[in-house]
Order: structure tokens, then sequence, then C-alpha cells
């Protein structure tokens, strides 16, 4: 129902410097851009709007795979490969470690370019690289055309600038990147280039890791990975099988793995599959994976003393905490005070645990700050719970994959939330939203390991719930009157607790007060209604401890069929389901358990009498959808209730399912025909199952209204798109 949970994408260094020169941002290995959910400007990157159960799925999209490679012509292979925009003939990456955790790395690649596509895709290298510990070097760029010459891209053409996100915020990140326009390509000819890091010092003394995803997407005729380290260091190693071989050579052993891929199709339904686990934050690992680090105990060690000092209370925090909790006698008071304010007050700064550095700022600093990432909320909201005489604790955790349990490594997170036992029952709190209500996580990080740190001895990976802590809902209620010219007014209102809830109160902080009429307007198109709206009124999005309210006035000329038909559709909640796509294997996702309500009351023309329809009630295993009108002097009132119950439909109830939702659509937009005490003739009423889509029969005004200029508003709303994570 409301746009969709939102979220904040982040780009996360992981460890080991980036298994791509091209676009960092399109695709890279083990330098992963993972995609973090939060609210603010990043903390979107997959948002299904999905107000009123609408879904509008867009889900982020981040994996970057990496792309390398040079060495002698690769023959042709049978298949025919002429339609792709390129082939990545060659690639190859080979990173040396050394036992203090620092490393060398090298890349090539050889890639034919075929389209004008190809030329953009590949006409524009980056080298990402972290400028505190490492150097970042292309050693050649060269192109061979089509008639046999070759041009080589003179090294002055290479800029060295900030990436996008130091950009934002460089007191956060030293990530710089390398930048070359390729000189001279074009389509049909050959590129080659090869680039190297080396460390200035390592990331953690003495240890290291490594990840890399092969590259998934288009064709790879061959691309192979090399990891070489110390023979006497005991590593954590994963990787495909099927292409592994271990050697050793010069003290050194030797871990390589080949990979290809030769057709560009895909297997039926798997984009949506993808979709649905990124939104879930359930993307597979990497494809490899090494690290120095033997257990889970060793990681969260290593973070636990990186934090504690940070989070030790000083003067300053103690008064603010005091100030804060002034005249209150109970710990769960106190508790939500300062949850509220560290989470509403301090701005979210959207970088990933792992970007530029790990260890939080002093909790003293981000009180001054008055900002922080996920690292310097936690440290803050700790260091003010210690100050009252309370203990949270650090968790960490990955909001865009599953977690390999076998490979202990701080590539394995990209974010830091806060635990806290309370007796048999406990509360997990994440401050970045700034605007969520007490206890709750977005749905990318629940029922998820986390690697809890109570102390340097006691540290484990704990299971974050599965559901919200208090349930998801949503009520529309809409109450109008119709004349006898087609004009609706209506005076609407919506209450929201839950996922939804996050969304609206995140776009209304995000958008200034005086356009929120603006907002509201695009809301009430994104639902369907085609018609003005005016009276604004909202819940102060920072006042987190009750649903999210909002209110306004709608007006719609010429209500569709009226004036011809003298027949209506119920306005209301438009109750949209993802559908089954005829070729799927896998579960649909549905979301969360939710619980919709619409009401309805709708007051027709003097001497007009609504023909009530029958009451609806459908019910499965996996949701439930209910509907009751009635009809009382003139007023026609529908009821409809819509239950999410699983968050998935198996497979073998997609049967159910579509019968299910042709019913409930069917419903939601029948028409309602009506007699008039002044007419001759009753009109004839034909029901009939091909029904309009959702919202249809008010949406023909929108081909006439004109996009309006790009507002704060329209940024909120896109930034929310780019990001929500669970899909519905």
């Amino acid at each position: 129902m409301i746009l969709q949970r939102l979220t904040k994408c982040v780009t996360v260094w992981r460890g080991a410097p980036a298994n791509t020169v091209r676009s960092f941002r399109r695709r890279s290995g083990s330098f992963l851009l993972a995609f973090f959910s939060r609210t603010n400007d990043n903390y979107i990157q997959a948002m299904i709007r999905r107000w009123c159960v609408s879904s509008l799925t867009v889900v982020l999209a981040a994996l970057l795979a990496g792309r390398a490679q040079t060495s002698p012509h690769h023959s042709p292979a049978k298949d025919d490969y002429s339609q792709e925009a390129a082939v990545i003939e060659e690639m190859s990456t080979k990173i040396a470690f050394d036992n203090d955790g620092n490393f060398t790395r090298e890349q090539t690649s050889r890639v034919r370019v075929q389209t004008d596509a190809g030329v953009k895709q590949w006409g524009l290298l980056t080298i990402p690289f972290q400028s505190a510990t490492q150097t970042g070097e292309i050693d050649y760029v060269r192109v061979h055309k089509t008639d046999g010459s070759t041009l080589t891209t003179p090294p002055e053409n290479v800029q060295d600038l900030d990436a996008e996100i130091t950009r934002s915020a460089p007191f956060y990140s030293d990530l710089r990147e390398k930048h070359v326009a390729v000189k001279g390509l074009g389509k049909g000819d050959i590129l080659e280039y090869q680039a190297q890091w080396h460390t200035t010092k390592p990331l953690i003394p003495g240890q290291f890791w490594f990840q890399y995803t092969f590259h998934h997407e288009g064709v790879v005729l061959d691309e192979r990975v090399e990891v070489k380290v110390p023979v006497e260091r005991a590593v954590k190693v994963k990787g495909p099988q099927a292409t592994q071989t271990v050697t050793t050579e010069a003290g050194s052993r030797v871990y390589t793995w080949t990979y290809s891929k030769l057709q560009s199709a895909k297997e039926p339904g798997s984009d949506q599959k993808k979709q649905t686990e990124s939104a879930r934050g359930l993307l597979s690992p990497p494809d490899v994976q090494i690290s120095t680090f033997q257990n889970w105990e060793e990681v969260g060690r290593w973070y636990w003393n990186l934090q504690k000092d940070r989070i030790e209370p000083t003067p300053a925090i103690r008064a603010k905490a005091a100030e804060l909790t002034k005249g209150m006698t109970d710990d769960a008071a106190r508790l939500r005070a300062l949850y509220s304010f560290v989470s509403t007050q301090y701005r979210y700064i959207g970088i990933a645990f792992g970007i530029g550095r790990y260890q939080p700022h002093a909790a003293d600093d981000v009180l001054t700050n008055n900002y922080g990432d996920c690292k310097d909320k936690h440290t803050l909201l700790a260091s003010l719970l210690q100050a009252s005489g309370i203990t949270l604790y650090p968790a960490l955790i990955n909001s865009s994959f599953k977690l390999d349990n076998d490979l202990p490594s701080p590539s394995q997170f990209d974010h830091v939330i806060g635990y806290l036992p309370q007796g048999k029952s406990t509360v997990w709190l994440d401050t970045t939203l700034e605007v969520a209500p007490f206890g709750y996580l977005v749905p990318r990080l629940r029922d998820k390991p986390a690697l809890v740190m109570s102390g340097d001895k006691s540290i484990q990976l704990m299971t974050t719930p599965a559901d919200s802590p208090f349930p998801n809902t949503e009520a529309f209620k809409i109450d109008g009157k119709l004349g006898s010219d087609g004009t609706l007014e209506a005076k609407i209102e919506d209450t929201t607790r839950g996922d939804s809830e996050v969304i609206l109160r995140t776009v209304f902080r995000q958008v200034p007060q005086p356009e929120w009429k603006d907002l509201v307007q695009r809301i009430s198109y994104g639902m369907g209604f085609a018609g003005t709206v005016s009276d604004i009124g909202a819940s102060k999005p920072e006042t987190i401890g009750a649903p999210f309210h909002f209110s306004y006035s709608y007006n719609r000329k010429d209500y569709p069929d009226w004036k011809s038909d003298q027949r209506l559709t119920v306005p209301g909640m438009p109750f949209n389901m993802p559908p089954v796509r005829d070729d799927a294997s896998y579960p649909v996702w549905i979301g969360p358990p939710l619980e919709a309500v619409s009401d309805s009351k709708i007051e027709l023309p003097q001497g007009y009498k609504p023909q009530v329809p029958s009451n609806v009630d459908l019910k499965y295993d996996f949701a439930e959808y209910h509907a009751s009108y009635s009809e009382d002097r003139g007023v026609l009132t529908a009821k409809r209730r819509l239950l999410i119950k699983l968050r998935q439909v198996p497979v073998a109830e997609f049967d159910d399912y579509r019968s299910f939702l042709k019913n409930l659509e069917n419903d939601v937009n029948r028409y309602i025909y009506t007699t008039s005490s002044s007419a001759s003739n009753t009109p004839k009423v034909t029901l009939t199952t091909d029904a309009p889509l959702p919202g249809t029969a008010i949406l023909p005004m929108r081909t006439n209204w004109k996009p309006m200029p790009e507002t704060p508003c329209d940024r909120a709303i896109l930034r929310l798109r780019s990001a929500h994570s669970s899909a519905r």
C-alpha cells in the first residue's frame, strides 16, 4: 500500500580492490557495489511503490561483476555472438597477498565491442581505489581497429577524481577513481587494457580477505581469477569446485578458478527471482571468497575492540543523556527517548559499513557533528544509553546478500545495528532510517543472521526477527458525495503502521511542507485518482510513537461513466498485487503480513439508488479478501479488507493465486449500477468478468494532465523508488 519501503543505496568497499576497471558504477566483482537500504538520499535503491497494495517493483541493482584481461586473440566460438553489444573474450585477475595483509593486484582484459551500445558501455574505464591505503594505476589502454591499426590512449588522458561517494561525504570516504576515456573506440574494435593496485598499508594488519563475482550478464568466453597466498598461511577459501585448481610455487599457494558463459539467454523467470532476492536482501554471495579470519569470534573481537573506546560516555554525553531523560523513572521511557533523539535529530550519512574506514567516530564527536553513518549513529546511541545505565551491543549485518556462514570476514557485512536484550525478549535498533518507529527494521534486515558482540568474549551469530515489532496495517477511508453533474467531492484519510508508514514519513520529511500538496497530488495519481487534492493535513514525520496519518480533500469532475450510464466504480484502495508470470517457476513474493482496509462511503445524487452488489469472501492460506456492500437512503457503503498471510505463494498454489487475483480485481473494479426514481426504465445490469485494470475507472483523465516541473517532491519520490526493499 503505500509507496513501498525504501532504502538507501550505498556503495560498499569490500576489503579488496575493485575487480573491475570499467565503469565502477556498472559492474565490479570483488569490489562490490553493495546497495544498502536506507531512507536518505542513497538508502533508496529498490523501492517498490506499494501504496494501497500497489506494487511498482523497482528493485535495485547492485552487483557489479568484474571485467578484465589481455592475451592472444581468442578464436571465435561456434556460437553466434554477433547480436551482443560486446563480448568479453578474455579476462584475468591476479592478486597476491602478503602475511602482513598487503597485496598487489593485476587485471587485464580483452573485449570485442560490436555495437554503439557496447561503445558506450566500454568507452569510459574507471578504476576505484582507497587513497589512504592503496594506489591504482592504468598500465595501458589500446584499441585494435578493424583496419589492422592500433590506437593507444595516452597516459595524460587519465584523470584522478574523487568517487561520487567521497564527494557526497568526504569525512567518511577516501575512495577515488582513475577515469580514462578510451581513444578511438568504435563498433567492431577490440579493446585491451591493464591496471594494477598496490596497498600502502593493510586495512587490518595481519589479515586479508577477497571477494570476486564472475560476469554473469552477457557473453564471456574466458574469465579467470588467480589468488596467491603465503603457503604457510591458514585461509578460508570458497569458490566453484568444478574449475578450482590449487598449486604451490615459490613459497606461495595459488588458487585458480575459470569461468565462461557462452549464451546470454536467461533462465525463464530468473529476472523476477533476482528482483525478489534483491528486494529481500538475499542475493547470492560472491562466487569466490577468501579470508584469513578463521571464525566469527575473530571478526567480532576485531570490531568490538575498534568501537569499545568510542562509546565511552564523556561529560558532554552524560549531560546530554541526563537532559533528555530528566524526570523519567524507568528504563523503557529513557530508552525510547534516547532512541528517538538519535534517530530523528541526527542526519544519516549513507555510507555503508566498510567505506573508507571501519572504526566509528567517538560518540562525543558525533554528538557535536549532528550527523553520522550507521557506525556513528549506533555509537552515539550506545554511549547515551550507557550513560543512562542501559547497555546496547553492536551487531554487524548484511542488507544485500545472504551471509555465507563458512567464510568469516568483515566483507560479509555492510551495516551496523544495535542489539538490546531485555529479559526473555530482545530489541533490535536501527537509527539510520531517522523516522522509523522504535524497534523497526527494514524488510531486508529481517530474518537474517547478524554478528552480535556482547563483549570481546561473547560473540555469536543471531537471527533478527522475521516480522516487524507491530503488525503492518493500512486503513484508507473516503467519504464523498457525487453530484448529478458527475462531480465527486470527498474527504480522504489514510492511516498506516509499519513498512508503508516509514516510507510516508520519509517522503513527507524530505519534502518541504509548502509542497505537501504537490506530494499528495502525486500520491493520489499513483493510486489511480485523477482528480485534484487540497486541504492537506499530516502527522509530524518525526512523531514516531503512533501510526502515520494524512488527509486531504478530493475533487473529481466528470466521474467516469456517470453522465453517460449512471454507473460508477467505488473509489477506494486499489489492492493491487503482483501477478504470476506465465513462465514463473519460483514462488511469488507478496510481502510481509499485512492487513489493509478500505472504507468507502459515497452519497449518490438525489433520487438515485445503487443496486447493491453481493458480498465477496475469498479465503486462501496465502491471503484473504472480504468485501461487504450496503445502502442507506442513497448512500452506498463499501467495506473491503485484504489480509496477506504468507510472504510468498508456492508454485503449487499458482492456480489458486490467479483465481484469487481475478476475483479480487473483478470486485474492486466492478461497476455499480443505479436506478432513478425519476427514470422510466431501470438500466439493464450486465455483470462481466472482464473488469478494467485496477484504478482505470478513474485513470482516463490522466491522459490529459501535464507533467509538473521537477520539485523536491519529485526528487524525494525518485530517491525512494531507487531504494526500497520488500517486493510486493
